[in-house]
């Protein structure tokens, strides 16, 4: 289960104060959830938070057993290794590496390079390029990519070592409307099906794909809505 308990983060900018919050929600671990709201409503902080990648100003946040709030700089930074997978809206691809070490270094930075030989190592990666369909790139740096394949890339190096939960924040954001499809439709087809899957948007019909959405306010949740045909085809 994640949950939210009276959750607020607040700023200073210049001297106006701004807070997203208190949130208050509890969904199952393994849901999908879309985040609906306009540019400043504070969707991307409800993400980041609960990525740990933003600390909170009070309250909790629940994954699973780990309040992700009390943890440390250094434990947030473990708990996002083993836990998270984040996909974002710039790819935010190593230049110098190709596609192969691009998805190669996430399973380095996990420190689960060391579980596999060399073999097993290889065939884990050589399948996810099949599952996205860039096995012939693999050698390829990403300026010889599309944006839609090197959104692919980034997915890959996201979900490679199976986080339990993988965020996406505005991930079709540089991508023409039917390669953006496609890369939710990808996220959705390659994720475990026991991952939770939350993605931060403004598109209504790609919320319609979700089993959950919520929508941000001025720094408030507005509605939660529970999508039953998303639901019924999961």
């Amino acid at each position: 289960m994640i949950e939210f308990k009276n959750a607020i983060r607040e700023y200073t900018l210049g001297e106006e104060q701004w807070n997203l919050g208190p949130i208050n929600l509890s969904i199952p671990h393994n849901a999908s959830v879309c985040i609906l709201g306009q540019s400043g409503s504070g969707k991307s902080t409800l993400l980041h938070l609960l990525g740990g990648i933003e600390s909170l100003t009070k309250g909790s946040i629940f994954a699973n057993t780990t309040d992700i709030a009390q943890l440390t700089e250094d434990q947030r930074n473990t708990f996002r290794r083993k836990n998270i997978g984040f996909v974002f809206q710039d790819f935010h691809l190593i230049k110098e590496l190709t596609v192969y070490q691009n998805i190669e270094l996430s399973l380095l930075i996990n420190n689960k390079i060391q579980h596999y030989s060399e073999q097993k190592r290889d065939e884990k990666i050589q399948n996810i390029l099949q599952e996205i369909n860039l096995t012939d790139k693999k050698n390829n740096y990403p300026y010889q990519l599309s944006g839609g394949q090197q959104q692919r890339v980034a997915i890959a190096r996201a979900i490679i070592h199976t986080p339990k939960i993988l965020l996406a924040d505005e991930p079709t954001g540089n991508l023409d409307s039917k390669t953006g499809e496609e890369i939710i439709n990808l996220l959705f087809r390659v994720k475990n099906k026991n991952t939770g899957f939350w993605c931060v948007t403004h598109d209504q019909n790609i919320a319609k794909k979700f089993d959950i959405t919520i929508t941000v306010h001025d720094g408030a949740i507005k509605s939660v809505v529970k999508n039953q045909q998303a639901l019924q085809n999961a």
